[in-house]
């Protein structure tokens, strides 16, 4: 699911959790030395070594490797030994780039020529490794404009497939590494049409596997979900908030069903969520029938009714974010019952940096999301839902430091500050910095495999200098643990569990 993140205005802040049973460490969670916020008895750390830049690679250069200075956009973690990257030269008008199978030395595997644009989409990115290939989409701007899928071999770099997708234009790809999903509009169709039909593609490292059709996406975007053997996608009437979801086999692409709810919906691949009229309800994607989780509900100690505004699902169970009036409230449900496990009072606070999707698509139970406030400052919230912890603000320690990317990642979550990998992990909260790097920019999830991510270097010439690779798993100093507080700053003191 592509989400907008949580915002929160700043204001007071009021915990209410039912804590649950207490929980083992988890072996690979760091011990819990949470950074704390730069005051006179905790001064900001000075700034450790950066890490230094790793030896250049000494393998010879692949036919076809492009000799002037660029840049990687974007990089695709394969696993802690390979990448693939696009690699652009930049230049005052039409130009190839170039799709390459980056060594974590640096070195090239191989490197092919790519004659049209990168076909971008909203969130998501146009190259994906899918099985055994990487696939790419490219959009060709001649007299003869078009959307074409190109496949080629991860091994060798060899062409596996090329697929016309029509005179359309890209609206977002979503792929689970075996099935890569494109959905794109024809150039004459208007978003938000009721009468527009948009065009699905699904593929796997050998080729196309099935095309299909469906409405036309609304301006909340087609929202493509994968949920057990089904693909779900979201359409509507323009600025609605209602939208009709279309359910599709994922082995065949024949329709399933539809179902009309509001457009906000979440899953973790297994289980699905939407909200209907009657409330939030889980759905089965092999028969579309629906098990009411809750409507508009009472907290203990808040008298409703409070109405359903979003969902997301932490550790296999439904959230709900809930409001009344101006107030806000994160509500967790046991995965099983589906009773009322606990709640985090947000008071008033608004959330969302788009108006249809406020919750973002994966948090754990230690809930931690990008926040706006509303002088306009970026932070981040952090709370955990099941376990009674404080919940805290933390902000950039200036407008640069910090541009609000969390990448979800199974041992908590990844913040690449100005200066700094800071890692906040799942089972404590704590925020501790991984590494100090030299040219850091904004990372994205498709650079984390595992517990490595992949940081290229600002501006090379390809193949010769080497990406920063850091183990995200990895002991470090309690020096460099410390540097979180280099570009982050908590805010207040954190508000107690009555």
């Amino acid at each position: 699911m592509r989400r907008g993140p949580l915002v929160l205005a700043s204001c007071g802040l009021v915990l209410a959790c039912r804590p649950e049973p207490t929980r083992a460490p988890t072996p690979a969670s760091p011990p819990p030395t949470a950074a704390r916020a730069t005051t006179p008895e905790h001064p900001q750390p000075s700034l450790p070594p950066a890490l230094a830049e790793p030896p250049a690679p000494k393998a010879a250069l692949p036919p076809g490797t492009p000799t002037e200075e660029g840049v990687i956009i974007p990089l695709v973690a394969i696993d802690d030994q390979r990448a693939v990257v696009g690699f652009h030269v930049p230049s005052g008008g039409p130009a190839p780039w170039w799709l390459a199978l980056l060594r974590r030395d640096g070195s090239l595997s191989w490197v092919q020529t790519i004659a049209g644009d990168m076909g971008n989409t909203e969130g998501s990115s146009s190259i994906e490794v899918v099985g055994d290939a990487v696939s790419v989409l490219v959009a060709y701007h001649d007299d003869d404009p078009r959307l074409e899928l190109q496949a080629f071999a991860l091994a060798d770099g060899k062409p596996r497939f090329q697929a016309p997708l029509g005179k359309n234009r890209p609206s977002i790809t979503v792929s689970d590494g075996t099935l890569r999903v494109d959905v794109s509009l024809p150039f004459e169709a208007r978003r938000g049409d009721p009468e527009a039909t948009a065009d699905v593609v699904a593929s796997s490292s050998t080729g196309v596997l099935w095309r299909a059709k469906i409405p036309g996406p609304s301006f909340a975007g087609p929202d493509p979900t994968f949920v057990g053997d089904a693909i779900a996608f979201r359409s509507g009437a323009d600025m609605s908030h209602q939208a009709t979801w279309t359910v599709l086999a994922r082995k065949h692409g024949k329709r399933i069903g539809q179902l009309q709810a509001r457009v906000q919906s979440c899953s973790d691949g297994t289980h699905w969520f939407l909200i209907d009229d009657e409330g939030l309800v889980a759905v089965d994607p092999k028969t579309l029938r629906t098990r009411l989780v809750t409507g508009p509900l009472d907290l203990p100690g808040l008298p409703g009714p409070w109405a359903l505004d979003d969902c997301v699902v932490a550790d296999g169970a439904p959230v709900a974010l809930v409001s009344r009036n101006d107030a806000k409230a994160l509500v967790a449900f046991d995965r099983e019952t589906f009773a009322l496990r606990s709640h985090v009072e947000l008071g008033r606070a608004s959330l969302g940096y788009t108006r249809f999707d406020p919750l973002p698509a994966h948090v754990h139970s230690m809930v931690l999301a990008p926040a706006m406030t509303d002088e306009g400052s970026r932070e981040l919230l952090l709370a955990d839902l099941l376990g009674g912890r404080p919940l805290e603000r933390w902000r950039g320690v200036d407008y640069l430091s910090f541009h609000g990317e969390v990448i979800h990642w199974r041992g908590g979550y990844v913040l690449p500050t100005n200066r700094t990998v800071t890692i906040v992990d799942a089972e404590h909260g704590a925020f501790e910095a991984r590494a100090i790097v030299p040219e850091l920019d904004a990372a994205t999830a498709q650079q984390l495999t595992g517990d490595t991510l992949w940081l290229p270097p600002k501006r090379l010439q390809l193949g010769t200098r080497a990406p920063y690779v850091i183990d995200l798993s990895a002991e470090v100093s309690d020096e460099v643990r410390r540097a979180a507080t280099v570009d982050l700053r908590l805010e207040g003191e954190p508000s107690k569990a009555p």
